[in-house]
């Protein structure tokens, strides 16, 4: 296995007393040892032989555990990527009291146990803290590879399965390899289906969309870190703060909000709530380029925690059973934006009813599930490439016409924008810009004929302006004007 540190960028430390979590989200690090220490350095603290440290400078009111050695474990690279992470500057500081550290190769080889070759029947990857700890983002700022393809797709789908499984958020930085390196294209862990693949706005983290991953084949988000840097593996340690500052404000709303908890909503509403107007300076504009409407390189665009905030605080809305091109009974939202979390229904179709009173100047929403191996006997797990479980949600925006207590759905609108249909992939992602008038929408879940599956959905919508407004400041002008007149 061949692992790469990205690039250490010094960062200024702020001294500050310890601040009192106001939520329990525990986080996991991984990172490869860095140059300056590539013997024992993974840690963003020195753990000095012991399994538990704290560091109240630089990282207040956080308690980090040992995954790996114990010993010189200092790393200026994870340093950074912490302060970008679940630092004291960072929109998750305020509910991040626990990080569990851990070495990639440890990581690999000890929780992951990638397999030279599948298996029918094989051990299934461990957990990535110790029994009873709920790790609830993990975040992998580095790339890396094994030497064989065939080793690469077998730890895509086991850690596919760890996801689904552990109910992870887990960030990976999007990159096939760094500027400089004579190591084999890597591709691990981003292109884990169930990954959260994000890239910076950096040309020091090449990543190649002509090459062929065993897993995803693009980045699902672009950004620019806390501290301001763009490299990849800080920009990655910042989009999972922000997941982790997405579930701890799940957790502070209460009862209703928790299922945004949940990883496939998490990860739509980073996406939903990204910018497709940002241009990345070494990688250039959004544009639309797959079935799903995403950019191979840039995602679903840059990065925007207060808008996908937003979303979430919105709150969830209700999802309804699709049947004979109607919904029997339904309340439609006129909220803008909103959220939800579901289970898919086998050859069938499910829909939240959206109002529109003006019409719709824009639309943004997302889909996202997971992918994982089925369960052999005795905690084991099926590797085999065939018996990958991938289920094939669809999502679409249609017209719907009140009829009594529910709707009518019409029929699809003409702009591709509102239709995904990727058969490739566990993402689903609407955008548009073409108007639509006044009026209800259903945003459908088109299931899966073979298979149910919990599914994460969010969508944001720019409304038409209230034309009342605008009527007022035209007679309002008109009567300055006819009073100009008289003066004159």
């Amino acid at each position: 296995m061949q692992s790469v540190r990205a690039l250490i960028l010094s960062a200024s430390l702020t001294f500050l007393p310890a601040v009192p979590a106001l939520a329990d989200v525990i986080v996991h690090q991984v990172e490869a040892r860095p140059t300056e220490n590539p013997t024992t350095g993974y840690a963003p603290v020195n753990f000095n032989g012991s399994t538990t440290q704290t560091d109240p400078a630089n990282f207040p009111g956080i308690t980090f555990n040992a995954l790996a050695n114990t010993n010189n474990t200092l790393s200026g690279h994870a340093v950074t990527v912490g302060q970008n992470y679940y630092g004291p500057a960072t929109v998750a500081k305020p509910f991040v009291n626990s990080v569990y550290a851990d070495e990639v190769d440890n990581f690999l080889n000890n929780v992951v146990k990638t397999q030279t070759i599948s298996s029918s029947s094989a051990v299934a990857p461990g957990t990535v803290a110790p029994a009873g700890v709920n790790v609830r983002v993990s975040n992998h700022s580095y790339i890396a590879s094994y030497p064989t393809t065939t080793s690469d797709q077998d730890a895509v789908r086991r850690m596919d399965y760890l996801i689904n499984r552990d109910g992870l958020v887990f960030v990976a930085a999007a990159a096939t390899s760094v500027v400089g390196s004579t190591s084999p294209n890597a591709y691990l862990p981003w292109s884990a289906r169930n990954s959260l693949a994000v890239r910076g706005d950096d040309n020091a983290l090449l990543f190649n969309p002509g090459l062929t991953p065993p897993g995803k084949t693009h980045a699902d988000l672009w950004g620019t870190a806390v501290t301001g840097d763009s490299l990849g593996s800080y920009v990655t340690g910042a989009v999972s703060g922000y997941a982790a500052a997405l579930i701890g404000q799940s957790q502070l709303l209460g009862p209703t909000f928790t299922p945004a908890g949940h990883e496939q909503v998490i990860r739509s509403l980073l996406m939903t709530g990204a910018d497709k107007t940002a241009v990345s300076a070494n990688n250039g504009p959004w544009t639309d380029q797959t079935p799903n409407h995403l950019n191979i390189g840039l995602g679903a665009g840059k990065v925007r925690y207060n808008t996908s905030l937003d979303i979430l605080n919105a709150g969830p809305r209700t999802i309804t059973g699709v049947a004979a091109g109607s919904i029997g009974s339904a309340t439609a939202a006129a909220a803008t934006k909103g959220w939800a979390f579901g289970t898919s229904a086998s050859n069938a179709d499910q829909a939240t009813v959206i109002y529109a009173p003006n019409g719709i100047d824009d639309f943004t929403a997302t889909l996202n599930w997971n992918v994982t191996q089925p369960t052999v006997g005795g905690g084991n797990i099926n590797t085999l490439p065939t018996a990958t479980i991938f289920p094939n949600l669809n999502l679409e925006l249609r017209p719907a016409t009140p009829n009594g207590g529910g709707f009518t759905i019409g029929s699809a609108l003409t702009d591709p924008g509102y239709q995904s249909a990727s058969t490739n992939d566990n993402i689903e992602h609407l955008y548009s810009t073409a108007d639509l008038p006044a009026g209800y929408y259903a945003l459908i879940v088109h299931g899966d004929p073979s298979t149910t599956v919990p599914y994460g959905i969010s969508y944001n919508l720019t409304a038409v302006p209230e034309p009342t407004g605008l009527v007022m400041l035209g007679l309002g002008g008109m009567a300055l004007f006819r009073r100009r007149q008289r003066q004159a």
